[in-house]
């Protein structure tokens, strides 16, 4: 997975309203930044811990195994923090 050239997801519901959107990214080949190795490391921590497969890509386990949801205003949080270091 991390040397896919892209990946399509399947967007149940997205913010703009659509609803079961396809949305395609081609992979940029850097190490951190590539959406496609970021997507490919979400499925192998998910796999790590067993997750089932319809487990939900915001799901992150904590170091007593409990499922964890990462939510729009944690996104909002960590992006104020990496543009105001």
């Amino acid at each position: 997975m991390m040397t896919a050239e892209s990946a399509t997801l399947k967007l149940d519901n997205q913010k703009n309203g659509w609803k079961a959107a396809c949305i395609h990214q081609e992979a940029n080949r850097e190490y951190v930044k590539c959406p496609v190795r970021t997507l490919a490391r979400r499925v192998f921590h998910l796999r790590q811990h067993k997750a089932p497969p319809k487990t939900f890509l915001c799901v992150v386990f904590d170091e007593e195994e409990q499922e964890q949801y990462v939510c729009a205003n944690d996104i909002s949080k960590a992006l104020k923090v990496v543009s105001n270091p």
